[in-house]
């Protein structure tokens, strides 16, 4: 085979088009998550988790059993974006290894968004809606435990098959769901901050290169 057709074979595109240009409703990552370890962490916060987004309403419905906690963000209760600086908050210091595994992946700096932890509880769903208009990956979605009857689904693209340990790039411009019909707590942490160079690529290669 000519060197130029090798060539085409060895390209793989950058993360920049990856993140920006692909159109993927989701980009499984190539991270080890220390998920069991980090669960322990997650149950003993859960009692002070708070309410997310409890008055968004569709045809009468509302958000059920959707919690939320910040790790780096304004305070632990304050769920929502704002304009406020954003640091490690109070609760940090009781999940170390939380910390230390998102330290090793992501870029923190005055850059870095919001880091929460969220809750689904038992039989508690969140509505159709899209979180931005722009697409692309800006947030990943870490999966720490994944009950096997809870499902997250993109109304376009289908159900992103998530499991314990696993971590996704999800371009929330796209209207989803999140349904959790089992008996158990579904946790994840959302990570609104740029991944450590060569991830998404490195991923990207695995899921579509080999």
């Amino acid at each position: 085979m000519n060197k130029l057709i090798n060539s085409f074979l060895k390209y793989v595109p950058n993360e920049e088009w990856i993140c920006r240009s692909s159109k993927l409703p989701w980009l499984k990552l190539n991270v080890q998550v220390p998920y069991e370890n980090v669960l322990k962490e997650t149950d003993q916060l859960y009692n002070q988790s708070v309410l997310h987004r409890a008055t968004d309403q569709l045809a009468n419905y509302q958000n059920s059993g959707w919690k939320s906690l910040t790790l780096y963000g304004e305070a632990p209760e304050i769920t929502e974006n704002t304009t406020v600086s954003k640091s490690w908050t109070s609760i940090a210091e009781q999940c170390p290894n939380t910390v230390k595994f998102i330290q090793q992946n992501f870029i923190i700096n005055q850059d870095t968004g919001r880091i929460r932890f969220m809750w689904l509880d038992p039989k508690g769903y969140i509505l159709p809606h899209q979180d931005r208009i722009d697409s692309g990956f800006f947030e990943t979605n870490i999966a720490i435990h994944q009950p096997q009857d809870c499902k997250f689904r993109f109304l376009e693209y289908g159900t992103v098959p998530f499991e314990s340990g696993t971590a996704f790039l999800v371009d929330i411009s796209n209207r989803h769901l999140v349904v959790n019909e089992s008996d158990q707590v579904r946790t994840h942490i959302i990570v609104h901050s740029t991944i450590m160079p060569g991830i998404v690529k490195s991923s990207y290669e695995q899921n579509f290169y080999n």
